[in-house]
């Protein structure tokens, strides 16, 4: 059995390299979010890298756009939901991309939140796609009638 268990462990990470799915886990007692190797390639951040929640990573443009991922998480862990949500975010080199961040809170016996945990895919071409249909759409509205 473990083997088979250590078999699909090893197809899961495979799935998510070629898929380009992260994973990152907030440490909801330090305050801290691990991000695994993936994570790290989407967000163009060093490997092993480990964010304090406390302050605003590189990849946020704006304190702003922080708070609002920061409210989405806690939102979640209040009401002991899943999220699922769409920001671009701006790399140190220049380009913005498209993520979606999707993350569910695991909580103890009393109902305390220990640590979140989710991923983080890379999602700029559909995004792009979006955003380019919804233009053509509109330019249509405005001038098509």
């Amino acid at each position: 059995m473990d083997r088979i268990k250590q078999n699909i462990d090893v197809s899961i990470t495979d799935l998510n390299a070629i898929a380009r799915i992260g994973y990152w886990q907030l440490d909801t007692s330090s305050e801290t979010y691990m991000l695994d190797d993936i994570s790290c390639e989407i967000t163009q951040l060093p490997n092993n890298t480990i964010l304090n929640a406390k302050e605003k990573p590189p990849f946020c443009s704006t304190e702003n756009k922080w708070a609002i991922i920061q409210e989405t998480l806690a939102k979640a862990i209040e009401q002991k939901s899943s999220f699922n949500h769409e920001v671009e975010l701006f790399l140190p080199e220049g380009n913005s991309i498209w993520v979606v961040l999707i993350g569910k809170g695991n909580y103890d016996k009393n109902g305390s939140c220990v640590k979140v945990s989710g991923m983080i895919q890379d999602i700029t071409v559909r995004k792009n796609s979006e955003i380019e249909l919804f233009k053509k759409k509109r330019n249509f509205k405005l001038y098509g009638e």
